[in-house]
C-alpha cells in the first residue's frame, strides 16, 4: 500500500498493454476467525486459505502462533467467484462442524457483470436539487451516474502460475486417517 492506495506491479515486456478493466485477480489480506488450533501449521493454514482464494503468504504473528485470535493470510481472489464469508470444518475435536468466519481487510470493488475488479456496472442514481426551496414541497430529481472505475491507480498482477485455490504446500505428507474436511458456505454480498 502506498499513500492509502493499493499498488500491484506486473513485469513489463515489449507487447505489454495496460487495461485496468481486465483485472480479474487481486491479492487481499484476510483474517480467519475461529480457526481450530490443529490447522495452525503451514499445511493447515494453506488448506484454510485455499477455501477463500489462492494462498500467497501469512504474517509473522500467524506463522509464529503468537496471536491466536485470528489467522492473517494473504490470498489471491478471483473476480469471477463471490467473496467467501465463512466455511465449515468437520473436525474430530467437535461433534458439530466448526464455522470459520472470513474478514476482509480490504474488499476491492467487483463487477459481477464483467467479472473484473475495479468498477461496477450497476446503475446508481444521483440525487440533485435544482432550486433552493422548501424540502417539504420539492421532490429531488434523479439522474443516472456515468460508468466510472472505482480504482484509478492500479496495475495488473502477474499471471498466476498455479491454478486458483491451490494450497501453498503441494509436497506435504498426508495422513491416511481422515481428520478434517472443509466446506464453503457463500453468503450473498451486500452492497452498501
Amino acid at each position: 500500500m502506498f499513500g492509502g492506495k493499493n499498488i500491484i506491479l506486473q513485469q513489463w515486456h515489449p507487447r505489454f498493454q495496460f487495461d485496468k478493466n481486465k483485472i480479474s485477480t487481486l491479492p487481499v489480506w484476510i483474517r480467519l476467525h475461529g480457526l481450530p488450533f490443529p490447522l495452525w501449521s503451514k499445511q493447515g493454514l494453506s488448506l484454510a486459505a485455499s477455501m477463500v482464494g489462492r494462498p500467497l503468504s501469512c504474517d509473522e504473528l500467524t506463522y509464529g502462533c503468537t496471536r491466536l485470535e485470528y489467522a492473517r493470510l494473504c490470498v489471491e481472489v478471483d473476480a469471477a467467484m463471490p467473496f467467501v464469508h465463512s466455511f465449515d470444518i468437520d473436525s474430530p475435536l467437535s461433534t458439530t462442524p466448526i464455522t470459520v468466519t472470513v474478514e476482509y481487510e480490504w474488499k476491492p470493488p467487483r463487477c459481477e457483470k464483467c467479472k473484473v475488479f475495479g468498477h461496477s456496472c450497476v446503475i446508481q442514481a444521483k440525487t440533485t436539487v435544482k432550486d433552493v426551496a422548501d424540502p417539504a414541497t420539492t421532490a429531488p430529481q434523479t439522474e443516472p451516474l456515468q460508468h466510472t472505475p472505482a480504482i484509478a491507480n492500479i496495475v495488473p498482477i502477474l499471471p498466476a502460475t498455479n491454478t486458483p485455490h491451490e494450497p501453498i504446500i503441494t509436497h506435504a505428507k498426508v495422513s491416511t486417517k481422515p481428520s478434517t474436511s472443509l466446506k464453503t458456505t457463500q453468503q450473498p454480498e451486500l452492497n452498501p
